[in-house]
């Protein structure tokens, strides 16, 4: 009975973890920025964007390999990763909002 419920459990595990970094920032333009801008408010430069949007991409390919995906998220709440998780889900029309838990 042990092995059954096993199993079943393993039905809930995810099938894929994916880790992503936010992408690049005005810092790696000009680290000047921290000077007047907090941390968690620097914003993704237009490369930064351009590589989320790659991401996105890219994740769709490995979620959509599985029938009945879903996609759970979690992110740090600076403004970087906001941006980043806001091009990989919601730019593009890539990903279903009904797919999405968890933002």
């Amino acid at each position: 009975m042990l092995s059954h419920h096993r199993s079943s459990e393993a039905k809930h595990f995810p099938q894929h973890i994916i880790l992503v970094r936010h992408g690049e920032t005005e810092v790696e333009e000009d680290e000047a920025v921290l000077k007047h801008i907090p941390n968690h408010k620097i914003k993704l430069n237009y490369k930064g964007i351009q590589q989320a949007r790659a991401t996105r991409c890219r994740i769709r390919e490995i979620v959509s390999e599985n029938a009945g995906w879903n996609v759970l998220i979690y992110i740090s709440p600076t403004s970087r990763t906001r941006e980043t998780t806001e091009e990989i889900i919601c730019r593009g029309g890539s990903f279903e909002k009904d797919r999405i838990f968890g933002v």
